[in-house]
């Protein structure tokens, strides 16, 4: 089990890392996009934790994602969550590893275990 600390210097830690991502690799192509997202992280019930920030999806399949994150993640799934050509698009990620790529910086991958699409009402496009 990984232990973290995170920007209020408090110890938490990320249970879910200790299980192997080897076995979990995504057999389908990844598609490489590198835009901002919103990721909240969610507990076992899918709970939010009533946080949210700001994150960098870099790739994306249709069973699998890979996060650009300068925040701690130690909830076993996010809701990532973006807007493109008059669209919200809402995915959950039940995550399976994390490395840190510097101070503050982390790559986190997962396996999508849902995905929504829902049309902005056109009054609401900018």
């Amino acid at each position: 089990m990984s232990i973290m600390q995170n920007s209020r210097g408090s110890q938490r830690k990320a249970e879910w890392m200790n299980r192997s991502a080897e076995m979990d690799k995504r057999s389908e192509s990844r598609i490489d996009v590198a835009f901002d997202i919103r990721v909240t992280p969610l507990d076992h019930q899918m709970v939010s934790t009533d946080f949210s920030f700001t994150a960098r999806l870099l790739n994306y399949s249709a069973t699998g994602a890979c996060i650009q994150h300068r925040e701690l993640i130690v909830e076993p799934f996010v809701q990532i969550e973006w807007q493109a050509k008059h669209k919200v698009h809402k995915g959950i990620v039940r995550l399976k590893w994390c490395r840190a790529t510097g101070n503050k910086c982390y790559l986190t991958g997962g396996r999508v275990v849902s995905m929504e699409s829902f049309e902005i009402p056109e009054e609401l496009c900018m």
